[in-house]
């Protein structure tokens, strides 16, 4: 094409009718435009691009995340501007797709800092706070030693969750200090608390937010809970649904 001066957008629509917007330069020479998926205007799903290589999502921001986790898969990968409760207001882009080793996600964003939370086929999470997504892409390679579980502070003190819900089983158990802004790892990792049983984990003396989900979702909260040295225990009981 042969262009005045200016500065341009250019609009292109592939094969798959995935449209792609990138604004470009031209000066007195010649100008090249290079399109790329990051210049996609969106997925509303989980699209295979190449064999192994998956985009979602929309915006001018781009996370990476490739799958080194040995043998685990990814099953989800929720998005939260930072602060936000990873599991309930985050989005999620992976919808059916999973994530085995050795491939890669491409979530496109709005620039902007986010909490990212990787859930892979165990139920094991991989988080990370206050991330500043831009133009330039943010990669983060997943690999076992990043576990949540892992990463978490030791304690003295014992904090143990009983399952007093009758036919009901517990899936996730979190417990955080009350000055965080969001919830942090699962405590049962790939575990399920089945009824009548019950679960024993360690933290620092201090006040806490602890929560619990069971396998309907219902959600059971106590907020500023005093853990002494001496510990703390938490019977969960139907009449504490939220």
């Amino acid at each position: 094409l042969s262009l005045a001066p200016g500065d341009y957008t250019l609009k292109a629509t592939d094969e798959e009718d995935n449209d792609y917007s990138t604004p470009f330069t031209v000066a007195s020479e010649a100008a090249t435009v290079k399109v790329e998926f990051r210049n996609c205007l969106g997925f509303d799903e989980t699209v295979a691009v190449t064999d192994g290589e998956y985009w979602s999502g929309s915006g001018d921001g781009l996370i990476s995340i490739t799958n080194d986790l040995s043998g685990y898969s990814i099953y989800w990968v929720n998005v939260v501007e930072a602060g936000g409760d990873l599991y309930w207001d985050a989005d999620e882009y992976c919808h059916s797709v999973i994530v085995y080793n050795g491939e890669t996600l491409n979530v496109l964003i709005e620039p902007g800092t986010y909490d990212i939370q990787i859930v892979d086929n165990d139920g094991d999470t991989y988080t990370r706070y206050g991330v500043e997504i831009t133009r330039t892409p943010y990669e983060w390679t997943l690999t076992l030693d990043q576990l949540d579980y892992l990463s978490q502070p030791e304690g003295t003190a014992p904090v143990t969750i009983v399952n007093d819900l009758g036919s009901w089983n517990i899936w996730y158990v979190y417990c955080d200090p009350s000055s965080d802004p969001s919830w942090g790892a699962d405590r049962l990792g790939a575990s399920i608390l089945y009824a009548g049983e019950e679960t024993t984990f360690y933290v620092a003396p201090g006040t806490y937010d602890m929560r619990c989900i069971d396998e309907d979702d219902d959600t059971y909260t106590l907020w500023d809970v005093n853990v002494p040295q001496s510990g703390y225990t938490w019977r969960v009981t139907l009449d504490q649904m939220d």
